[in-house]
């Protein structure tokens, strides 16, 4: 009885001995310069020269931009001078409609600096209206780098967006008519993208227009009217994109690569309505796609397409 005692003792004081807490160990000193990950990161942006901080600020979505002022003193004067990114869509995602003209108003306002972006709503009332005006001409957005601008009624492009012809790398316009005056003379000397959208121009400010920009390298001309046919002549264009419109407006049928070196790729997006397109020089082009609506001339040889195709061509030159 005893030694089976002494073994109940022996199991409990070693049962016990396991829940006991294990000593506690001295904390590793974190050593100076220390102080959190977080910390560490903070110290390295700030240490960024002002104008690497206002190009990262000018990628921001507009609302949050404009709180960086908020984190110290030095980044209120960045976001006031840091080239501007405006997107209406944006704000009106934390807005209502009828707050959003006096919100951007406040912007423009309250900023110094230049333009990088603005895009417009694709529907908006009239007062909207007034500040978007307000902004084409607000030196906020001066040497403006991209733009999306769009007018649901189909009125003509405001003249005011052609101040900034001479900084324009991107253009995106929808539902705009762009009158012949308007147009005529304007060039676009660093624009690389070009996408018209559901809108009217005539054939001649068509051609004028891309011949206007010299480094244009990717086109879109989508379910636009007033033009039947279109040539391309370009030194620098790699990608060209055509949907065709079913209306009552002249409406393109025809487009003629005379000249166009660095032509990768050749798209006609509408299975619906017929498109000719005639291939005089291309050397460098590698991908048409078509539909069952397209007729390709590469060269003297004239393909009729049945169905959806992208083809992979050899290059193609006269």
């Amino acid at each position: 009885m005893e030694a089976g005692g002494t073994s109940t003792r022996k199991r409990k004081s070693a049962v016990l001995e396991g829940c006991r807490p294990a000593p506690a160990t001295a904390a590793a000193d974190p050593g100076p310069g220390s102080g959190g990950a977080d910390e560490d990161l903070i110290n390295r942006i700030n240490r960024l020269p002002d104008e690497i901080l206002g190009e990262i600020i000018s990628l921001l979505p507009t609302k949050q931009g404009a709180r960086t002022q908020a984190i110290a003193s030095r980044w209120r004067g960045l976001w006031r001078s840091s080239p501007l990114n405006l997107d209406f869509d944006h704000i009106t995602a934390h807005a209502h409609w009828y707050n959003l003209s006096h919100d951007v108003l406040g912007i423009i306002k309250s900023h110094q600096g230049g333009g990088r972006r603005l895009r417009t709503p694709y529907m908006y009332t009239k007062d909207v209206k007034h500040a978007i005006e307000a902004c084409l001409l607000s030196p906020a957005l001066n040497n403006l780098r991209e733009l999306e601008l769009s007018s649901w009624e189909g009125q003509p492009i405001p003249a005011s967006v052609f101040r900034f012809s001479p900084t324009l790398c991107f253009a995106h316009i929808g539902h705009c008519s762009l009158p012949d005056a308007t147009v005529q003379g304007i060039q676009f000397p660093l624009l690389k993208q070009l996408k018209l959208v559901h809108s009217s121009i005539s054939e001649g400010s068509l051609h004028r227009m891309i011949a206007d920009c010299p480094s244009l390298e990717c086109l879109l001309i989508y379910s636009c009217t007033g033009s039947r046919s279109l040539r391309i002549n370009s030194p620098v264009l790699t990608s060209v994109g055509v949907k065709n419109y079913s209306a009552d407006a002249p409406m393109l049928e025809e487009l003629i690569i005379e000249s166009a070196p660095r032509l990768e790729s050749l798209l006609h997006l509408d299975e619906h309505q017929g498109l000719r397109v005639s291939v005089l020089s291309a050397p460098n082009l590698e991908t048409i796609g078509c539909t069952n609506a397209t007729r390709i001339v590469l060269g003297s040889t004239e393909i009729q397409v049945r169905n959806f195709t992208i083809a992979r061509l050899l290059a193609c030159s006269s």
